[in-house]
């Protein structure tokens, strides 16, 4: 995680504190790994906690889903925020593929205890699809973030 020498002092305990864990938190986002479904870690910012890339492949359609998310997010205090969904082949958009593969990375999730899930920056036009999946908007949130 990028630290900035203009940084609060707090907020660069907590990033300390969290870099510390690094290994432990990498473990367990790789533990969301199967036959299935591929984790990469994404490139540090200072935007958030550790963030990772998930891919869900769905057979025999050829379709995967694949969903970027961060543990730990300082900014939120959320234990995961999902950042972006994207279904390829754009052709299966629509067809439940999405609303599957996100309902695995919540079970996932409350497996591994982690309780606080947030959909971040979520678009008017995907707002039903948060919504069918238990999420519902965050009261006063400016980046139009969706809690579970």
């Amino acid at each position: 995680m990028l630290q900035s020498e203009h940084m609060n002092p707090g907020l660069r305990e907590k990033l300390h504190a969290l870099e510390a864990r690094r290994a432990e938190i990498d473990a367990i986002a790789m533990t969301l790994s199967s036959e299935h479904i591929t984790v990469i870690p994404e490139k540090d910012s200072e935007l958030g906690g550790f963030g990772y890339r998930a891919t869900f492949s769905f057979q025999p359609s050829d379709t995967s889903v694949t969903i970027g998310f961060r543990l730990y997010d300082h900014q939120s205090g959320a234990d995961l925020v999902i950042t972006n969904t994207t279904t390829l082949p754009e052709n299966q958009q629509g067809k439940g593929y999405g609303k599957e593969a996100v309902h695995e990375l919540v079970v996932w999730a409350r497996g591994k205890g982690l309780q606080n899930i947030t959909a971040t920056q979520v678009q008017e036009e995907s707002r039903g699809f948060w919504e069918k999946l238990g999420f519902a908007p965050k009261q006063g949130s400016p980046t139009k973030d969706f809690i579970l």
